[in-house]
Order: C-alpha cells, then sequence, then structure tokens
C-alpha cells in the first residue's frame, strides 16, 4: 500500500510537471524523447560553464537538428548569466518575430536543447541556420537579418 501511494505521488508528480512546460518546451520535448528512443546521445547535463560569460562572441552555424528558430529567435539564458537579459532585449530590438526564452536552469527541455547546440557559453541566441554565443549587437542583428527574421524599416 504504501508503495502505491509513493507511485501515485511520483505519477501525479510527472504529470503535474508536465502540464506546467511553456509552449516551447511541449513543442520540442516529442522531438527530444524521438532522439533518445532512437538512440542518439543527449547530455543528462550541461557541463560545467552554465552561465559563463562568453568574451569574444562569435556566430557560428548550427549543428543540430533541432526545431528551434525557424520561425521565432531563441535565446538560451540562465540567471547568473551577466549579458542574458541584455542579449534577450537585443533580440527583441531587431527581430520581427517572436523571440522565446529558454531558462536552462529551470528546464531539462532547455538544458538538452542547449547541450545539443553545442554553444560554449551563454547567452546563446540562435535564429535559422545559426546561433550567436555571447552578446554583440551588430552580430546579432547581421545573423537575424541574414535569416530574414529582422525588422525592415517602415516607409515614408
Amino acid at each position: 500500500m504504501k508503495y502505491q501511494r509513493l507511485a501515485a505521488a511520483l505519477a501525479l508528480s510527472l504529470v503535474t510537471a508536465t502540464a506546467a512546460a511553456g509552449p516551447i518546451e511541449d513543442s520540442f520535448r516529442d522531438f527530444i524523447d524521438r532522439l533518445k528512443r532512437a538512440g542518439q546521445s543527449i547530455a543528462a547535463q550541461v557541463p560545467g560553464f552554465l552561465g559563463t560569460r562568453v568574451t569574444q562572441p562569435y556566430v557560428m552555424n548550427r549543428v543540430d537538428t533541432l526545431p528551434l528558430a525557424q520561425l521565432s529567435v531563441v535565446v538560451f539564458v540562465s540567471p547568473n548569466c551577466a549579458d542574458c537579459a541584455a542579449a534577450v532585449a537585443d533580440a527583441r530590438g531587431v527581430a520581427a518575430t517572436q523571440v522565446e526564452v529558454m531558462d536552462i536552469t529551470s528546464s531539462a527541455t532547455a538544458r538538452e536543447a542547449f547541450a545539443l547546440t553545442r554553444a560554449t557559453g551563454l547567452p546563446a541566441t540562435m535564429a535559422g541556420t545559426q546561433i550567436l554565443v555571447g552578446r554583440q549587437p551588430t552580430m546579432l542583428q547581421s545573423m537575424v537579418g541574414a535569416a530574414g527574421m529582422g525588422q525592415t524599416p517602415v516607409a515614408n
């Protein structure tokens, strides 16, 4: 009887945790689960560079197959990241599309997705086929524009 109550409590907590996930997590949890079932390795946790500030920002071509950042800009963040809030504000300032913010400290899905990107620090901003690691507004504007997600000037 004790084990049945424990199992019921565990099942309820799993259902509650799933229900509390945001729309971006709901969209990609199935994708990540399919990768796992196919035998592809997903990092159980992001390596020890969580929140490490990137001193030399860089843009790289994406190596992941995540269906993220095709129609929106995605920014991976953590609360202890000095440049993350500014990177989110930068993205919202240059993107004409929705900006999705994924906190890798509070979401297992965000951690797994971040690990798949092979980014080496935070913030990490994805748009189209590229990812900007670190914060650099000019690089971000160029990357978002190349992905066709940039704001267009208002005609007079």
